[in-house]
């Protein structure tokens, strides 16, 4: 599973140019946001995720601190557990105990899988903004495409550098008195 998932982070980044990094950090966010869902709202503040790219494999991870007996088992740890984790524990040490990301809940799924979507949209308006940015104060010309006779917004194409891009220009954009055709 871990394979086939960085291999589909490597299709994104060539289909779409998003860097694995980013979405890597934004799949560190969405687990960190499952388990704040399926923890009924915890802070996660002792919580780390830390992707690996050699190994393909994403580890999650809970801080516990080493305690005669756990009252709050989100934080704490029985000595008896630490030991079977590190048998090296003593009384409050910090354990790293693994979280296992099958056994969150369809809530905290479906919150993580919209914080993955949230970070692809941002990806791409950001690449949409950066190559429209780069073509500020210059003349582009443009071939009306198409008119939506619901709202009047005109869909343009655009040729600019060899590529060609599709753009929107609203009512409010336009020119009044301006009459444009297909």
């Amino acid at each position: 599973m871990n394979a086939e998932f960085f291999a589909a982070l490597e299709q994104l980044e060539k289909e779409k140019g998003i860097p694995v990094e980013y979405m890597l950090d934004r799949v560190c966010q969405a687990l960190l946001t499952a388990y704040k869902k399926d923890n009924d709202g915890l802070v996660c503040e002792n919580v780390y995720v830390e992707p690996d790219m050699e190994k393909r494999a994403i580890n999650m991870y809970v801080l516990k601190e080493v305690v005669d007996e756990a009252e709050d088992p989100l934080t704490e740890i029985s000595l008896e557990d630490a030991r079977e984790i590190n048998r090296t524990a003593s009384m409050g040490d910090m354990v790293r105990v693994s979280v296992e990301t099958k056994k969150f809940g369809r809530i905290a799924a479906q919150a993580a899988k919209q914080v993955i979507i949230q970070g692809i949209r941002e990806s791409e308006r950001g690449m949409v903004f950066n190559e429209y940015s780069s073509k500020e104060h210059e003349i582009l010309s443009a071939v009306v495409n198409r008119i939506d006779p619901r709202n009047g917004n005109i869909i343009l194409d655009m040729v600019s550098d060899g590529e060609k891009t599709e753009a929107v220009l609203s009512t409010s954009e336009q020119v009044a008195g301006e009459d444009l055709r297909e």
